[in-house]
């Protein structure tokens, strides 16, 4: 298969903006290399990227972006934030079909391809040259298929950049020239086809299943597999853009039901969080609030205050019966990272902690940005740890330490809040995570953002459904 790119642009010229068309969905390129060591960081703000320099390597960024606007894609701007970088520079803008590619997964730029030439494929692979005129552009073998050749970067009469791009479907050897400097690689997630998920026979027939209802016999339309989320947290954290189902879709079902949190798996949810309280006879189930009274009104006292019998026995009368985290863990933590929040339980995060013990790398601890003194037990304890924060958090006293990762190691942000907010928390280099998107163009805003992961209500109106 040819590879999905829809257009490029290059330039030697570090003043020059660069610009390809795009459409709402696509994927972004930019590389950009430098001749010297100290070009720096080239990300620009709102795109997620890796940044390699050195002696050997000279300088070299490769970042990606969702487009959530045809402008994300129009005047990028790639100078090096060195007014002292005076050397050669060079750049490739690229732009691949979001039909086709469900995402790209940048790597971190190096002196060799070792990590990366073997696969996962497809993969986007290139390298930055910096030669003599009488050198040669390297190349790719032939299986490589190329979308830049570099010879837009080659001067005959004197020293030159450039950088070679290709689209990689099977192993490779890359090139060894002296002048090769930076080897990239980035990972390509295709699109599931139409009916991937359904199983077939080796001969590519598909399997189905009838449903006799004592009349006739009806056969399904699909018998897709129900997907899989991230199965670790570091899993999850290297999924780009990655989805947690707010208390199973809190929009787009019931909240913390046994129906919502299967309806979100259904709808491709990487993780699910689980907001909980714990009834009076020690039976934690999800509930937001300190009382389930917006729900199940005729629960008119605190959710500890009840037996976890009286509340199934009222909630059952009403669409919102609650899940039980046993329930959720038992269904869905071998596929699923699952996030947890005490709500007005975070006094008691030993007990918390001591539910899941075993469970450090499934189970995130989630609160409230100030919870430090939480926090640092749990994290003692091995726990990865989730603060979430409002745009009107940025002058509290907490913040600055929030920001460093002093807090929590996963910040979590308004999907909306201003650009120089995101900035800062993507500053951190910690993962980042968008609060609460309702549906697909909240989504893509803060996406936009350049948040890694979202947390979404409304799954229904902004995922796809797998069947």
């Amino acid at each position: 298969m040819a590879s999905p790119m829809k257009g490029i642009a290059v330039s030697k010229n570090q003043d020059e903006k660069l610009s390809v068309p795009s459409a709402v969905g696509d994927w972004a390129l930019l590389v950009v290399g430098g001749q010297l060591n100290h070009m720096r960081d080239c990300t620009p703000a709102g795109w997620t990227g890796k940044y390699s320099g050195g002696e050997d390597i000279r300088s070299c960024t490769v970042a990606v972006k969702m487009v959530a606007d045809p402008a994300d894609t129009q005047n990028i701007v790639w100078k090096s934030p060195d007014p002292a970088h005076n050397g050669r520079h060079v750049a490739v803008l690229m732009v691949f079909d979001g039909a086709k590619v469900k995402s790209l997964v940048p790597g971190t730029p190096g002196k060799s391809a070792d990590g990366w030439k073997n696969g996962p494929f497809p993969q986007i692979t290139g390298f930055v040259q910096h030669d003599v005129n009488t050198a040669p552009v390297a190349t790719f073998p032939p299986n490589v298929e190329s979308l830049t050749n570099g010879a837009w970067g080659k001067d005959t009469k004197m020293p030159w950049s450039s950088i070679v791009v290709g689209y990689a479907q099977s192993a490779y050897i890359p090139p060894s020239n002296t002048g090769v400097r930076t080897l990239f690689g980035v990972d390509v997630r295709l699109q599931e086809q139409n009916d991937s998920l359904d199983p077939t026979l080796a001969d590519g027939s598909r399997i189905g299943v009838n449903i006799w209802d004592g009349v006739r016999e009806t056969p399904t339309v699909t018998t897709r597999a129900i997907p899989e989320g991230a199965k670790t947290i570091s899993e999850l954290l290297t999924i780009p853009h990655f989805i947690v189902g707010h208390r199973g879709g809190s929009q787009s079902w019931p909240e913390h039901t046994e129906i919502g949190y299967t309806q979100a798996v259904d709808y491709h949810a990487h993780a699910l969080e689980f907001s909980a309280a714990r009834s009076k006879d020690g039976v934690w189930f999800g509930c937001h609030d300190k009382g389930l009274s917006r729900l199940v009104p005729s629960l008119t006292k605190n959710a500890d205050e009840y037996t976890w019998a009286e509340i199934k026995a009222e909630a059952s009368k009403t669409q919102y019966l609650p899940a039980t985290i046993d329930w959720l863990m038992d269904t869905y933590s071998k596929s699923h990272v699952i996030v947890f929040d005490p709500k007005y339980k975070l006094p008691e995060w030993e007990a918390v902690c001591d539910m899941f013990k075993g469970m450090e790398q499934k189970v995130i601890l989630k609160s409230y940005g100030d919870s430090k003194w939480a926090f640092d037990g749990m994290r003692a304890r091995g726990f990865k740890t989730w603060g979430y924060a409002y745009a009107s958090d940025t002058t509290k006293e907490w913040y600055p330490n929030f920001l460093t990762g002093k807090v929590c190691d996963i910040l979590s942000m308004e999907f909306n809040a201003p650009q120089t907010t995101w900035d800062a928390l993507k500053a951190s280099g910690l993962p980042t995570v968008a609060h609460i998107p309702a549906d697909a163009d909240q989504l893509k805003t803060g996406w936009s953002r350049g948040a890694m992961g979202a947390i979404v209500s409304g799954i229904a109106a902004a995922c796809e459904r797998a069947a």
